[in-house]
């Protein structure tokens, strides 16, 4: 059972083509991709400008439509033994336009930097803000930004009595 999706790239491609306005644009764009996070699009739009991301998105999508990408780390022999979980190892559309920005061979490694340079920052600031964390004992719930203190309540009820 193949769940693939099928992309009417000549309508996306006319859609881009025919918004204006640049916040606009960069929403649709992230819709299709199904990315959240749209900082590197504007920086793309800024400094590739709309008919770059355009391109990428028209060659994402026909890409998507044969089948997509492998995702680095899996083999081809691995993915004939397990043809069940192809899914799993096919990149997302969000994730194969990445890929095609960064190996592009049209982009210099010192504009892939000023692209991709807000998002390495923050994952590296989270990443000290873990060890951090971790180090004075206190459990991070990653998925919707909380931080708990472990024993919390314990440390309260004590103080009550």
């Amino acid at each position: 059972m193949d769940s693939k999706k099928i992309y009417d790239i000549e309508n996306i491609i006319k859609k881009c083509d025919s918004i204006e306005d640049k916040n606009q644009f960069i929403n649709y764009v992230a819709q299709i991709l199904h990315e959240n996070q749209k900082s590197f699009l504007f920086q793309i739009y800024s400094i590739l400008k709309k008919d770059y991301i355009i391109k990428t998105l028209e060659k994402t999508l026909k890409i998507m439509n044969e089948g997509g990408i492998l995702k680095t780390n899996i083999n081809k022999e691995d993915l004939e033994k397990n043809k069940d979980e192809n899914q799993d190892n096919i990149r997302t559309i969000g994730g194969t336009f990445i890929y095609l920005v960064k190996t592009s061979d049209l982009i210099s490694k010192d504009i892939l930097k000023k692209i991709f340079w807000r998002n390495k920052k923050k994952k590296d600031m989270k990443k000290k803000l873990y060890k951090s964390l971790n180090k004075l004992n206190i459990n991070v719930k990653d998925n919707n930004n909380t931080i708990k203190m472990p024993n919390q309540k314990e440390k309260k009820n004590e103080s009550d009595k």
